[in-house]
């Protein structure tokens, strides 16, 4: 038996009991103690992380996360976000940071091909009562002073919402706390993990390699 890492509370400490007629969970006060095992995958080169990949995170962190993202975007945000397309007649003046966000982005998504989650926190989200699938939102997360793209995982419930989380318009506040009231996770692992190794110098096949097959076949058809 492995050794347990860490102890947390599902749901805070909210537990299933029954459905009203409209559907909707009802929750008994209980606390609902989980504890979270060592990984169960490791994935090279990584040597040194101690936690599994994906461990829980309260809502409030995933909202920012996936926020991050939408900022780590620069130049493209508003497109991203409103829709629409880039305007390519840029003022000269902001031609450096245009050509600097294409080039953060471009590192930025060589480093984040693949994002690997351990089987235990999936389980988890799954196994929540009302839970019907899993949902992945792209996320930012920093590791050794390098960006990453990442994600959030959070459940679905049936009707295809975010499992027993509810969105009320904010203020235009920078900053949004909202209660965790279903289990989010994210620190899934990036190639590489706390590797020094620099992914400029390196080849997409020679920052992956070998424990990435589907990976490799799809660079020989990218690359024909």
């Amino acid at each position: 038996m492995k050794k347990p890492e860490a102890r947390w509370s599902a749901l805070k400490g909210l537990i299933f009991k029954k459905r009203d007629r409209s559907g909707n969970i009802q929750t008994a006060e209980r606390p609902v103690q989980v504890q979270e095992y060592a990984k169960s995958v490791v994935v090279p080169p990584d040597k040194d992380t101690a936690h599994p990949y994906g461990i829980p995170i309260e809502a409030t962190l995933a909202i920012n996360l996936i926020s991050d993202f939408h900022l780590l975007l620069g130049e493209f945000k508003d497109v991203f976000i409103k829709g629409g397309t880039l305007e390519t007649k840029l003022k000269t003046e902001k031609m450096d940071s245009f050509y600097k966000s294409i080039n953060t982005l471009v590192q930025i998504l060589r480093r984040s091909c693949a994002i690997t989650i351990d089987k235990n926190v999936l389980l988890k989200t799954l196994s929540q009562p009302g839970c019907e699938g899993l949902r992945f939102y792209l996320c930012k997360k920093s590791n050794e002073g390098k960006d990453y793209v990442s994600l959030v995982t959070v459940g679905v419930d049936s009707n295809g919402k975010d499992h027993l989380y509810d969105y009320t318009p904010q203020s235009k506040q920078k900053t949004v706390s909202v209660e965790t009231t279903s289990l989010t996770s994210e620190y899934g692992f990036p190639p590489g993990g706390g590797s020094k190794k620099s992914f400029e110098s390196l080849s997409l096949r020679e920052i992956y390699g070998e424990p990435y097959p589907l990976l490799n076949y799809a660079l020989d058809i990218s690359m024909r």
